[in-house]
């Protein structure tokens, strides 16, 4: 992985050009701009896990604002209310910030209330990488993902972290 600077279509005429072999853009806004084509190819959430609350909105309303509150609440959508809280309750355990390599989603279970929440910390050449999955009650996302941050810590992604923070 390689950072590349510049709007969509920029991206897309480097690679184009040969300047990178493949760049990842987020396929509902190629869509939105027309943008989208056939030998494009979507990332399986097997080989690449996205940042915790990766494509999710946050309103904020002010604390004494109930007109606004009410009025927003429709938007809430409470499955992905729940899975949000779940991935940033693993990466605040973590301790990453906005540069770790770290990933977490949570997903619902087909059948039942369950929150599957998977979570990984790698190196940033991605040769170490520790990834695990965790299935919980959806209603208490926060200790799910503070116990599976525990455990993947515990499998060495503490030293991968360590091993960054060492690192010029």
């Amino acid at each position: 992985f390689e950072p590349i600077r510049g709007n969509v279509e920029t991206r897309l005429r480097k690679v184009a050009e040969g300047q990178f072999d493949a760049t990842v853009l987020a396929m509902a806004g190629l869509n939105r701009s027309g943008l989208l084509q056939q030998w494009m190819e979507p990332i399986s959430l097997q080989r690449l896990l996205p940042a915790p609350g990766q494509g999710a909105l946050g309103l904020e309303v002010r604390s004494d604002d109930a007109w606004l509150a009410e009025l927003i609440a429709v938007l809430d959508h409470p499955p992905t209310r729940l899975a949000v809280t779940a991935e940033r309750a693993f990466l605040a355990r973590i301790g990453g910030g906005c540069h770790a390599p770290v990933a977490a989603l949570g997903q619902f279970e087909e059948v039942g209330d369950g929150l599957m929440l998977e979570g990984l910390i790698a190196s940033p050449d991605g040769r170490q990488m520790v990834r695990q999955m965790l299935v919980g009650r959806a209603d208490a996302g926060e200790e799910l993902g503070r116990e599976l941050a525990d455990r993947v810590l515990a499998a060495g992604g503490r030293r991968i972290l360590e091993d960054l923070a060492d690192s010029p």
